[in-house]
């Protein structure tokens, strides 16, 4: 098929900040998201404290109790609704060992660098007690993998929207010198029309001259990885956010995965249908419904190149291209 070219120089690029701007200020996101019924009222309630210095979390109002256990919770004199995140210290260090982040985590890191993006959320405060380590941060309503359950997909000029203020995110990230890594719906939070990332708990930060990444762990979300992520102990670079940015943005616009296999591979052992969804990330053969404009597609297609080389090789890449093909599809329509 034939590829969409687009120059991308620092013209385009000082041209495309303003043309993102105009477009993200046109096109907000109005999404149908219900406000969280709970409030700081409600935890003061809570039968079941936890005081750790100043703040209290409400052990009745979990979130998740998986890799990490996460409740809600909020500090003593402050009317603001929090999520804590707990985890023990060799928890933490686990991460490091597998995510070679070196000796400090992805927050840390970031926290050095004085990273501030309005799209990405990082912890309040960070306190270490009794072997434990507790992260404390802003509550939002809920994650985007929840809102599309009930609404399945969004139209085209959501999905572009939603996507683009999330790769803005990722993109800070990048020039920070973190790999997002695990760019999905279940790490994409929606509150009062805004959206932000949660958890780097499986990013990746950059400490090769070459920008190139090992880890010592293997796999991560099927349906959104790259190839060279399912390799044992891989190597990758800053492309992998452009590959999970352009499945996202298909799951986004069509209301499926483009590789969907679970019915197909119930009963089988995990290692297997790892192995599965690695062979149709590695063939490539997506499958394009026409309801989305030919444009679209392609820069779809080649986001989501087997070979990294043959990705656009930035997020900001990605953006103009994006953009530009949805442009390009509003005049041809």
């Amino acid at each position: 098929m034939e590829e969409i070219k687009l120059v991308s120089n620092k013209t385009q690029e000082n041209n495309f900040e303003d043309k993102l701007n105009e477009f993200l200020k046109e096109n907000g996101l109005n999404l149908e998201v219900k406000p969280r019924v709970e409030t700081v009222e409600t935890l003061k309630n809570s039968e079941n404290k936890e005081f750790i210095e100043d703040y209290v979390i409400a052990n009745d109002h979990k979130l998740a109790t998986e890799a990490s256990k996460i409740f809600l919770a909020y500090k003593n004199g402050d009317k603001q609704l929090l999520v804590a995140k707990e985890n023990t210290k060799e928890d933490i260090d686990k991460l490091i060992e597998l995510n070679n982040w070196g000796n400090k985590t992805v927050e840390e890191h970031l926290k050095e660098k004085k990273f501030n993006n309005p799209n990405v959320i990082l912890p309040i405060e960070t306190i270490e007690k009794n072997r434990k380590v507790y992260r404390f941060y802003e509550a939002m309503d809920m994650n985007l993998e929840k809102y599309l359950e009930t609404h399945k997909k969004l139209p085209l000029k959501d999905g572009i929207s939603l996507m683009m203020r999330a790769c803005v995110g990722v993109e800070d990230l990048n020039k920070a010198g973190v790999i997002n890594v695990d760019l999905a719906p279940l790490n994409i939070m929606l509150s009062n029309n805004n959206l932000k990332l949660i958890d780097l708990d499986g990013a990746s930060i950059i400490n090769d001259k070459d920008n190139i990444v090992f880890r010592n762990q293997e796999g991560n979300n099927r349906f959104t990885a790259a190839p060279e992520l399912f390799k044992k102990n891989p190597c990758f670079d800053k492309t992998v956010d452009v590959y999970a940015a352009a499945v996202n943005l298909y799951r986004l616009i069509y209301g499926n995965w483009p590789y969907n296999i679970e019915e197909q591979t119930m009963g089988i052992s995990f290692e297997e249908k790892t192995n599965a969804y690695k062979k149709l990330h590695e063939e490539n053969n997506i499958n394009f419904p026409e309801s989305v404009p030919y444009e679209i597609q392609m820069v779809i297609r080649k986001g989501m190149s087997p070979k990294p080389e043959n990705r656009y090789q930035s997020i900001k890449d990605f953006m103009i291209n994006l953009l530009e093909a949805y442009n390009k599809s509003e005049k041809n329509q």
